[in-house]
């Protein structure tokens, strides 16, 4: 084989290792915006010096709940002030029930009408308004949930600390 011919071939050989080397270290992309999201956030608490959260299903379960009641408000963003006034005495009273502390409890609530939401834009949303509560290390499990309606996005993120 000629010298420009195996150069050539040595070359395009380099370009496909390469490439695949690109496909393996990227992670995969996620079809659940909900694990995007809890990811998303975990990595901010993680990144402000705070231990990882842990997943739990009691969090999980108000979370769903708050998403939902957002997504099916028709009135959007608005459920986000309604449902925080009415949302934090029944997250106190059904989390105590369940074993968590009143004094580590916060909830995130985030609601796009207009369609396009997606976990980025929760979670920027929330480290511009909420940090606080993100680099809460108090703060040890965490429940987060997305649903969608027609094109009304809404998600809730749960985090508190067990007694």
């Amino acid at each position: 084989m000629p010298s420009s011919q195996r150069r050539k071939l040595v070359a395009a050989a380099a370009t496909a290792c390469a490439f695949s080397a690109v496909l393996a270290a990227a992670p995969p992309a996620s079809a659940d915006p909900q694990i995007d999201l809890w990811n998303m956030i975990n990595d901010k608490h993680v990144a402000a010096g705070c231990a990882p959260y842990s997943t739990a299903p009691a969090l999980t379960d108000i979370a769903v709940e708050y998403a939902q009641m957002m997504a099916n408000n028709e009135r959007g963003n608005l459920a986000v002030v309604e449902h925080g006034m009415a949302g934090v005495p029944v997250l106190d009273r059904e989390l105590h029930k369940r074993g968590y502390n009143f004094s580590y409890l916060g909830e995130m609530d985030y609601s796009n009408i207009d369609g396009g939401g997606s976990a980025q834009a929760a979670a920027d949303f929330w480290q511009a308004n909420l940090h606080d509560l993100i680099n809460n290390c108090d703060m040890k499990q965490m429940g987060t949930a997305v649903w969608i309606v027609n094109d009304h996005w809404a998600a809730s993120s749960i985090m508190a600390t067990p007694a």
